[in-house]
């Protein structure tokens, strides 16, 4: 069975769940299992938020601070700004680690709806030498079939093959509950995950992708489909680039 998501550009992730879910969710139809560990999962990110919060340096913090108001003030092109975005996501994501879920081999994330914008695709073709394609974009929700029936076309064995050169949304997702359970997808319902809450660079990414976003699948489609598609060394106007 597919399911639907719908992410929104805008909206940052959270280091707690969200609302509780009511049967109009489909809470009933969740396992036992997952539904207990809801009730816990708020508490257990909190404390590895603050944990993890401990590990970040000044350094660090000025450097984040710096970067985003450089890009929210329009001073860095996109392409330069998006690269630094990535250096920044990489170091979080070092302290991060230690108090996150997410294991080498764990790919249910993999299968679940990638926003990105034109800008980081184009990147992402240049260095992983697939060709693009121009999909159609939107300003503010990416709605996008996904499941374990259609996981990401980068996806190989079980891992990610652009690994060095993956988006700025995979880059900062980070589970910060004991294990994925949470993280497994259940047909029919959004299952809260305790995500950390990375708000700045996410804004930033937003500032540079004011034309839209797409699905990663919908840039990078899977062998078979026919879709016009734009060279991997093409490069972006200087003024955006």
């Amino acid at each position: 069975m597919s399911s639907c998501a719908i992410v929104s550009l805008m909206t940052p992730l959270s280091e707690t769940p969200n609302r509780p879910l009511t049967p109009a969710d489909g809470v009933d139809r969740l396992p036992r299992a997952i539904r207990l560990r809801l009730e816990v999962a708020g508490e257990t990110a909190q404390r590895q938020v603050e944990a993890f919060n401990a590990t970040l340096g000044k350094a660090l913090l000025a450097r984040i601070d710096t970067t985003v108001r450089r890009i929210l003030a329009g001073r860095m092109k996109r392409r330069a700004g998006l690269l630094a975005l990535w250096a920044i996501a990489d170091d979080v994501g070092a302290r991060a680690a230690r108090f996150a879920a997410c294991r080498r081999g764990c790919a249910h994330c993999c299968h679940t709806p990638v926003a990105i914008g034109p800008a980081e695709a184009r990147l992402i073709a240049e260095r992983s030498g697939r060709p693009m394609a121009s999909p159609p974009l939107s300003d503010r929700w990416v709605s996008a079939e996904y499941g374990y029936h259609r996981p990401c076309v980068f996806l190989r064995n079980g891992e990610c093959s652009i690994h060095a050169h993956r988006p700025l949304a995979c880059r900062t997702l980070f589970n910060l509950d004991v294990d994925a359970l949470l993280c497994e997808l259940i047909p029919g319902v959004t299952v809260p995950v305790p995500y950390l809450n990375l708000q700045a660079l996410h804004l930033a990414y937003a500032a540079l992708n004011l034309e839209g976003a797409a699905d990663i699948r919908s840039f990078f489609p899977g062998d078979g489909e026919d879709v016009e598609t734009v060279a991997p060394g093409s490069t972006l106007d200087d003024a955006s680039a």
